[in-house]
Protein backbone atom coordinates (compact mmCIF):
# COMPACT_ATOMS: atom_id res chain seq x y z
CA UNK A 1 0.00 0.00 0.00
CA UNK A 2 1.22 3.49 -0.85
CA UNK A 3 1.79 5.84 2.06
CA UNK A 4 2.49 9.52 1.78
CA UNK A 5 1.14 12.51 -0.05
CA UNK A 6 0.13 12.51 -3.68
CA UNK A 7 0.64 15.85 -5.33
CA UNK A 8 -1.27 16.96 -8.39
CA UNK A 9 -0.34 20.04 -10.38
CA UNK A 10 -3.34 21.00 -12.54
CA UNK A 11 -1.32 23.67 -14.39
CA UNK A 12 0.85 20.94 -15.98
CA UNK A 13 -2.19 19.04 -17.25
CA UNK A 14 -2.78 19.66 -20.95
CA UNK A 15 -6.05 18.52 -22.44
CA UNK A 16 -6.52 17.76 -26.09
CA UNK A 17 -10.08 18.89 -26.79
CA UNK A 18 -10.51 16.58 -29.80
CA UNK A 19 -9.33 13.54 -27.85
CA UNK A 20 -11.54 14.41 -24.90
CA UNK A 21 -14.54 14.91 -27.19
CA UNK A 22 -13.90 11.51 -28.78
CA UNK A 23 -14.32 9.83 -25.40
CA UNK A 24 -17.94 10.89 -25.14
CA UNK A 25 -19.11 10.58 -28.75
CA UNK A 26 -20.71 7.28 -29.71
CA UNK A 27 -18.73 5.26 -32.20
CA UNK A 28 -20.25 4.81 -35.60
CA UNK A 29 -21.40 1.26 -36.31
CA UNK A 30 -19.38 -0.84 -38.75
CA UNK A 31 -20.38 -0.92 -42.40
CA UNK A 32 -21.13 -4.32 -43.89
CA UNK A 33 -21.03 -4.97 -47.61
CA UNK A 34 -22.09 -8.11 -49.45
CA UNK A 35 -21.67 -8.96 -53.12
CA UNK A 36 -23.47 -11.94 -54.61
CA UNK A 37 -21.99 -12.86 -57.96
CA UNK A 38 -22.45 -15.90 -60.17
CA UNK A 39 -19.44 -17.67 -58.63
CA UNK A 40 -19.19 -16.50 -54.99
CA UNK A 41 -20.53 -14.47 -52.10
CA UNK A 42 -18.08 -11.84 -50.89
CA UNK A 43 -18.52 -9.90 -47.63
CA UNK A 44 -16.52 -7.14 -45.98
CA UNK A 45 -16.75 -5.21 -42.69
CA UNK A 46 -15.42 -1.63 -42.60
CA UNK A 47 -14.94 0.61 -39.56
CA UNK A 48 -14.40 4.33 -39.44
CA UNK A 49 -10.76 5.01 -38.55
CA UNK A 50 -10.76 8.78 -38.87
CA UNK A 51 -12.19 11.55 -40.97
CA UNK A 52 -12.88 10.14 -44.44
CA UNK A 53 -10.90 6.98 -43.62
CA UNK A 54 -12.09 3.41 -43.30
CA UNK A 55 -10.34 0.23 -42.28
CA UNK A 56 -11.14 -3.31 -43.38
CA UNK A 57 -11.80 -5.29 -40.21
CA UNK A 58 -12.63 -8.64 -41.80
CA UNK A 59 -13.70 -10.17 -45.06
CA UNK A 60 -14.97 -13.51 -46.31
CA UNK A 61 -15.37 -15.21 -49.67
CA UNK A 62 -17.58 -18.28 -50.05
CA UNK A 63 -17.96 -20.00 -53.40
CA UNK A 64 -21.35 -20.89 -54.82
CA UNK A 65 -22.38 -24.04 -56.65
CA UNK A 66 -22.62 -23.72 -60.42
CA UNK A 67 -25.82 -22.10 -61.73
CA UNK A 68 -26.86 -20.78 -58.29
CA UNK A 69 -26.89 -17.26 -59.77
CA UNK A 70 -27.32 -16.79 -63.50
CA UNK A 71 -27.51 -13.37 -65.20
CA UNK A 72 -28.18 -11.65 -61.86
CA UNK A 73 -31.04 -13.98 -60.96
CA UNK A 74 -30.81 -16.20 -57.88
CA UNK A 75 -31.82 -19.69 -58.97
CA UNK A 76 -30.78 -21.55 -55.81
CA UNK A 77 -31.75 -19.43 -52.80
CA UNK A 78 -30.71 -22.13 -50.32
CA UNK A 79 -27.15 -22.20 -51.69
CA UNK A 80 -26.86 -18.40 -51.47
CA UNK A 81 -28.22 -18.42 -47.91
CA UNK A 82 -25.78 -21.17 -46.95
CA UNK A 83 -22.88 -19.17 -48.40
CA UNK A 84 -23.96 -16.00 -46.53
CA UNK A 85 -24.32 -18.03 -43.35
CA UNK A 86 -20.86 -19.56 -43.77
CA UNK A 87 -19.34 -16.13 -44.43
CA UNK A 88 -20.78 -14.65 -41.23
CA UNK A 89 -20.49 -17.65 -38.91
CA UNK A 90 -16.85 -16.93 -38.03
CA UNK A 91 -17.65 -13.24 -37.53
CA UNK A 92 -20.38 -13.95 -35.01
CA UNK A 93 -17.89 -15.50 -32.60
CA UNK A 94 -15.68 -12.42 -32.48
CA UNK A 95 -17.95 -9.44 -33.14
CA UNK A 96 -21.41 -7.97 -32.76
CA UNK A 97 -22.51 -9.30 -36.14
CA UNK A 98 -25.21 -11.93 -35.91
CA UNK A 99 -25.15 -15.01 -38.11
CA UNK A 100 -27.10 -14.67 -41.35
CA UNK A 101 -30.43 -16.47 -41.56
CA UNK A 102 -32.77 -16.57 -44.54
CA UNK A 103 -36.25 -16.69 -43.08
CA UNK A 104 -38.34 -15.48 -45.98
CA UNK A 105 -37.86 -15.28 -49.70
CA UNK A 106 -36.42 -11.82 -50.53
CA UNK A 107 -38.57 -9.66 -52.79
CA UNK A 108 -35.57 -8.98 -55.04
CA UNK A 109 -35.32 -12.62 -56.09
CA UNK A 110 -36.56 -13.06 -59.63
CA UNK A 111 -38.30 -16.23 -60.73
Amino acid sequence: MFKGKISFDASRLKLNAAALEGLFKPKSPPLIGADVSSSAVKMVELTNSGPNRYRVERYAIESLPKDSVVDGNINNLDAVCDALSAATSAWAQTSRILPWRCRTRPSSVKK
